[in-house]
């Protein structure tokens, strides 16, 4: 696969201490497997004529505030 420059990369820590990683390019968002280096298309993420430059994560709701 295919990784161009403008791409975004996340990894998320879980509240059980857990790992996940997120990466999105070509409009499409993936999870990657932190131990195999493997990605799986999650979905289309963006519009038509989008280019993904980052991604973040806000965590859980719980943390944001929200009720």
């Amino acid at each position: 696969m295919h990784v161009p420059p403008e791409a975004g990369f996340e990894i998320v820590t879980g509240d059980a201490g857990g790992n996940r990683a997120f990466a999105a390019f070509a409009s499409q968002l993936y999870e990657i497997d932190l131990h195999a280096g493997a990605a799986t298309p999650l979905g289309t993420i963006g519009g038509p004529s989008s280019v993904i430059v980052g991604l973040t994560s806000a965590g859980p709701a719980s943390t944001r505030g929200a009720p």
